[in-house]
């Protein structure tokens, strides 16, 4: 388990605000955005990631904005946590960035077998950066992840609720003791969405962790079990189910 000091830690990542980069505000379709740690947040404030991680080395994301991205019109963020070493988005989803005004962004190189601590640190960072660059609906801020990417987004979604307002977990969920905490009425006033199939391995374990959030008194989940779906992400019908309920419409 992660020890409480580091997310302590973390808590004051999500409060600082990233260094103006030279990066174009507002600019909309497919890109990529490298950086580090000391780029990001100067020197001094990155010093205090020394200890987990290299705050020289590059990190990249894949971000993806609506052609119809208005600044006058704030967009939702969905921050996606893959298991591969890839940040791209799967297959049939840009429409739906663009249908529900969500600007895409993931971390490469945050897959399954990168340590959590860094793949939590990737998506905190990955969110702030958007908000420096683009109109954000703070309202809307989303996590989600497949698999092992999906155990990673509860993590965050228990820890920083007030941060991220929903949680899409695809075939993959932990359920943290912390959800019953100090936390816990922040955590209940947002949304959840548990996507498995009955080909899925995870199908038991996704079933038992939602009864565990049922239990714990929180009322905004939906569980979805896909007909004919095994270990994967769900498609664009599906995907799309998810989103519109973490939005209050489903």
């Amino acid at each position: 388990m992660l020890k409480t000091s580091y997310f302590v830690l973390l808590l004051w990542l999500i409060c600082s605000h990233p260094q103006v980069l030279a990066l174009e505000a507002n600019r909309k379709g497919d890109y990529t955005i490298i950086t580090t740690i000391n780029e990001l947040l100067g020197e001094q404030a990155a010093r205090k990631y020394e200890a987990v991680m290299t705050i020289n080395e590059d990190i990249s994301w894949q971000v993806t904005v609506p052609a119809t991205y208005d600044p006058a019109v704030p967009a939702g963020v969905m921050v996606y946590i893959s298991p591969s070493p890839s940040g791209e988005m799967p297959k049939g989803w840009k429409s739906l960035m663009n249908k529900h005004n969500l600007i895409w962004i993931a971390a490469d190189k945050s897959g399954n077998k990168v340590i959590t601590p860094h793949r939590i640190t990737f998506a905190l960072l990955g969110s702030n950066l958007l908000q420096s660059l683009y109109s954000i609906d703070k309202s809307r801020i989303y996590v989600a992840g497949f698999s092992g990417g999906g155990r990673v987004s509860s993590i965050l979604a228990t820890r920083y609720p007030e941060f991220f307002k929903g949680a899409i977990y695809n075939s993959g969920v932990t359920f943290l003791k912390e959800i019953v905490s100090e936390n816990f009425q922040s955590i209940k006033n947002n949304r959840y969405v548990f996507i498995t199939g009955r080909d899925d391995f995870n199908f038991d374990d996704t079933k038992r962790v939602y009864r565990k959030y049922k239990k714990t008194g929180l009322d905004n989940l939906k569980l979805m079990i896909i007909p004919r779906h095994g270990h994967s992400n769900p498609n664009k019908k599906y995907f799309e189910k998810a989103i519109m309920y973490l939005d209050g419409k489903g």
